[in-house]
């Protein structure tokens, strides 16, 4: 493989970026160590299309719940990964609570809600110094 010369990065240069964000929590506290690291980058794709859902009242459930539509086709595609694959970060997610999948029907995509209580649950235990409860969240 050859390497590539890109050049170093500036700060002006890195503003123009968008990133995805992922909660330290679930990197660094063993609760979570059961779940792939493409499990924890999933659950920050999906934490980006909550923020946009966000800003949109047709993403709200009839429980005032906000969730998001991320099907495994757009999942294979995003992360360039296999049908079966989508679905196991997927399982592993909703497995340790981050995620619930709501069905909707024959033909509809599932809703995805993300569960904060989980987030919150383990930041109550008083988890790394490192793992500050961040002020704002959704939810």
């Amino acid at each position: 493989m050859e390497k590539l010369n890109l050049g170093y990065i500036n700060p002006r240069a890195l503003r123009g970026y968008n990133f995805y964000m992922i909660p330290k929590m679930i990197v660094i506290h063993q609760a979570f160590n059961g779940i792939g690291y493409g499990s924890k980058l999933l659950y920050g794709i999906i934490l980006s299309k909550a923020s946009l859902s966000a800003q949109n009242d047709d993403f709200i459930d009839g429980d005032g719940n906000l969730y998001v539509i991320y099907t495994v086709e757009q999942i294979m595609a995003d992360l360039n990964c296999s049908g079966g694959t989508a679905v196991k970060m997927l399982k592993q997610l909703e497995s340790v609570g981050l995620i619930i999948k709501k069905k909707v029907g024959q033909g509809s995509p599932n809703k995805i809600l993300i569960n904060m209580e989980m987030l919150d649950k383990y930041w109550e235990k008083g988890g790394d110094d490192d793992c500050q409860k961040p002020k704002g969240i959704i939810g």
